[in-house]
């Protein structure tokens, strides 16, 4: 693995209920992409919004030269289909790290930001998509974050395969989301271990409160 080549694939719920945090969730995810661009990493982003269907925003690129969120990419409606989306990212990836030479496999990190539960039929399950992110974490050493806001993060993250340590709770408001997109990037650029990002999250959102 190329610890100085990351691949992030970052999903973000892009439901009705996410309306009224829109402009904080364009701001907040922008500000990650110039923390990714500003570290020691050669980092590609691969953005995905999703409600009931999947949209990829960036595909590969580099986080130097790709365009921002805007309005106009970022539009709230709908219903929320967390596993539809997260499955077909990672076969996607998967796809992709396959066509890659073996000196230039890279670090793989996924992001997945949700304030809602599966509400909208989808193609894959709960239980399907933790075989698969088990998989991806164990056999291929990728790296999954789960954030939550107005759910329990924990219970949805694990049924879905997520680890505790990569999984927070998110405050559904301005401060939230800078906070949020703060202490992701800070772990996925981070190459010695760190805190679970619940912990980190706190920190961030406490001294962001004072």
């Amino acid at each position: 693995m190329n610890n100085n080549y990351m691949e992030v694939v970052a999903l973000l719920d892009m439901s009705g209920s996410m309306q009224n945090v829109a402009a904080d969730t364009i701001g907040g995810f922008n500000a990650y992409l110039q923390e990714l661009a500003e570290s020691e990493m050669n980092v590609n982003i691969t953005l995905i919004v999703f409600n009931t269907w999947s949209q990829t925003v960036l595909s590969h690129q580099n986080v130097k030269q790709c365009n921002k969120l805007t309005n106009l990419t970022y539009k709230p409606n709908g219903s929320t289909c967390v596993p539809d989306a997260l499955a077909n990212a990672i076969k996607s990836m998967r796809k992709y790290i396959q066509l890659q030479s073996s000196n230039e496999k890279p670090k793989v990190s996924f992001f997945l930001s949700t304030d809602g539960e599966k509400n909208a039929m989808g193609q894959f399950s709960r239980k399907y998509v933790k075989k698969m992110v088990t998989k991806a974490i164990e056999n291929d050493k990728w790296e999954f974050i789960f954030a939550g806001s107005n759910i329990d993060a924990f219970d949805i993250g694990q049924q879905l395969g997520f680890k505790t340590d990569s999984i927070t709770n998110v405050d559904n408001d301005g401060i939230g989301q800078k906070a949020l997109y703060e202490v992701v990037a800070q772990k996925q650029t981070t190459l010695q271990a760190s805190p679970d990002i619940q912990d980190l999250y706190t920190q961030s959102i406490t001294a962001l409160r004072k």
